[in-house]
């Protein structure tokens, strides 16, 4: 089972610290699941302010959907999925599939969101379930 291999390979090593741990976690799915780009983003109040740097540009209407309504987004095709909270800039990037969950971060909500530009479809529910199982059992 892939999550099961994450994992492994997270606890393999000993972490200086919790954020070294969950940036190896981070690095650890977007290979696994073949995402170009991942992030993990703590929101701070009602309005959703984000770190002032991020490492790349994520799709903040996205982010902000799943911080609302508490629910995963998986967008198969950013580019023709009408039903996907994207805007220009996702399209500009040239972004085909995201995945976005929520989750709370030392009792602050966050989300991880993952994506690439290889392929549409690149991320599947069952990638999500993995996700979902190896931050469960963080």
């Amino acid at each position: 089972m892939r999550a099961q291999e994450i994992l492994q390979r997270i606890h393999q090593q000993a972490w200086d610290s919790e954020s070294a741990r969950l940036e190896h976690t981070l690095a650890a799915l977007a290979q696994s699941l073949g995402a170009e780009r991942a992030c993990l983003l703590t929101a701070s109040g009602d309005q959703h302010q984000y770190p002032a740097k991020a490492e790349f540009a994520f799709s903040r209407r996205i982010v902000d959907r799943v911080l609302d309504s508490e629910q995963p987004i998986l967008c198969h095709d950013a580019v023709t999925d009408v039903n996907a909270p994207t805007s220009k800039s996702v399209l500009v990037r040239g972004v085909r599939s995201v995945m976005c969950l929520p989750l709370t971060v030392c009792q602050q909500k966050a989300v991880l969101y993952l994506d690439t530009t290889a392929a549409s479809g690149a991320f599947s529910r069952e990638d999500l379930a993995t996700v979902q199982q190896v931050i469960s059992a963080l």
